[in-house]
């Protein structure tokens, strides 16, 4: 069962679901995870809120937290005599639990999925992507967002998603026609940003890849005075990759997280 965590500061918060997509957006993962948290208590039916708190965790490379919001989700959308009796009890081990609960949710969605009457079926490819994501099946974890998309082509979110999927499997040239299609979409994007200098670091792009991060700090800075490591870290690494001729100093900046002085050298 799905704990959330206490005292959460903004379980009364207004508007929790759009702020937690802002603070996600930004890379401020903790701000995420408690908005969606107090959002999902607000409206538990929701799927949205559900794949946006389990993406986060997958995305912090938190499987079992993942499954338990997917599992939860799936309980509310079926009715009781539908779910299975070992779906309802807990596995003897955490390395059980993360296969049981991974082939049980994947078998729950196809078995919705196979009903023609199911009103979303982008939300459950959706779903679906992220079973395939924990299990380390790309490709299908891929497909299943492209499947998505035909619902719903203007979807940054998705397209982002997309991205990072392919980039998992290994196939970060695709990953960042993906991102780029997120950022036409939302050019204010930060993660999708932050993922695009990332995936250009894979292929040894890193004055791209530098230049991706620092605008991914000044939209982040937009947002919140707080700079995130999930920017400053990777732009580190681009820089030490670099071969620019202001690379010791660009690195000492970043060093200090002084984000004027790094635009500065750059420009």
């Amino acid at each position: 069962m799905y704990v959330f965590g206490r005292n959460n500061p903004y379980l009364r918060e207004m508007d929790a679901f759009e702020k937690g997509q802002q603070a996600l957006d930004a890379g401020l993962i903790v701000d995420a995870i408690l908005y969606f948290e107090a959002a999902v208590q607000q409206n538990q039916e929701s799927f949205e809120i559900h794949l946006d708190l389990a993406t986060v965790y997958i995305n912090e490379y938190m499987e079992l937290e993942a499954l338990e919001v997917l599992k939860q989700w799936i309980i509310s959308y079926l009715d009781g005599d539908s779910i299975p009796l070992e779906f309802k009890t807990a596995p003897s081990s955490l390395i059980e639990d993360l296969t049981i609960r991974t082939q049980q949710v994947e078998e729950l969605i196809q078995k919705v999925l196979s009903n023609t009457e199911a009103a979303d079926e982008a939300t459950l490819h959706n779903a679906l992507s992220l079973v395939y994501n924990i299990k380390g099946d790309y490709n299908r974890a891929a497909e299943e967002v492209q499947l998505a998309l035909v619902y719903s082509p203007k979807d940054y979110v998705l397209w982002n998603r997309l991205g990072a999927t392919l980039a998992n499997g290994k196939r970060a040239a695709e990953a960042i026609a993906a991102y780029r299609e997120a950022l036409n979409i939302c050019p204010n994007y930060t993660r999708a940003r932050c993922n695009l200098g990332i995936a250009c670091i894979q292929l040894q792009n890193y004055k791209e890849a530098i230049e991706h991060f620092i605008t991914a700090l000044q939209l982040q800075q937009s947002y919140s005075s707080i700079s995130s490591s999930t920017i400053w870290t990777p732009l580190r690494a681009a820089v030490v990759r670099s071969c620019l001729p202001c690379a010791l100093d660009l690195l000492a900046a970043v060093n200090e997280q002084d984000l004027e002085k790094c635009i500065h050298l750059l420009n």
